[in-house]
């Protein structure tokens, strides 16, 4: 994908192209799904920048990976690995314009363990120091955090959800149809469009 991706892309043209390169020929249902049909799954992302003055902030997040690998391990307490992670990302500063900005990491954000058909599962790993109390978060408030805000992109199954009876047999049948192609990972709306679910919608 480093290779495909230009300035001016569709996401949507990044998302098909792909889905296209991992999609097994013959579909049927999750034993036949995009790249994971037993459910074992990767969760791992790349940024890229065309810019070269966002390259020390390219370096800041790959040194910041390396240092997690690094510092995990048997009986490594997480918030170990968290302010190791936090002291790396912060060294970094990008110059814009001729004004500096130090790197921030982004405090409501974390690592996490994964399992099949799960993709945040068990521990999650933090990417700041969280030993001290809670009144450290007061100090960066509004800084390196994470809010929602722009509409939903992507949609999963709780994957503890007690299951709930439905009355209206569309929403019988949607659900049926996520179930077998999607099961709890997730999913947008062009992939529903993909199995024919529009006339439910």
């Amino acid at each position: 994908m480093r290779n495909i991706i230009n300035p001016g892309m569709l996401m949507i043209e990044m998302c098909e192209t792909l889905e296209n390169m991992v999609r097994i020929i013959k579909e049927n249902g999750l034993e036949a799904s995009i790249a994971f049909p037993t459910g074992h799954i990767v969760d791992c992302a790349f940024t890229v920048a065309f810019n070269p003055i966002f390259n020390p902030l390219l370096e800041a997040s790959r040194e910041a990976t390396n240092t997690r690998i690094k510092e995990s391990g048997i009986n490594v307490r997480l918030c170990d690995v968290g302010a190791a992670i936090l002291e790396v990302m912060e060294s970094y500063e990008v110059e814009i314009n001729g004004k500096v900005f130090q790197v921030k990491s982004v405090r409501n954000l974390n690592g996490h363990s994964i399992a099949p058909y799960q993709v945040h599962a068990g521990k999650s790993v933090p990417i700041v120091k969280v030993c001290t109390q809670l009144s450290v978060y007061n100090k960066y408030l509004g800084k390196g955090y994470v809010r929602e805000g722009l509409e939903c992109s992507h949609y999963m199954k709780n994957f503890d959800a007690a299951p709930v009876p439905l009355r209206l047999p569309r929403a019988k049948q949607l659900l049926g149809m996520i179930n077998k192609h999607f099961s709890t990972l997730a999913f947008c709306q062009c992939n529903l469009d993909s199995i024919g679910t529009k006339k439910l919608l």
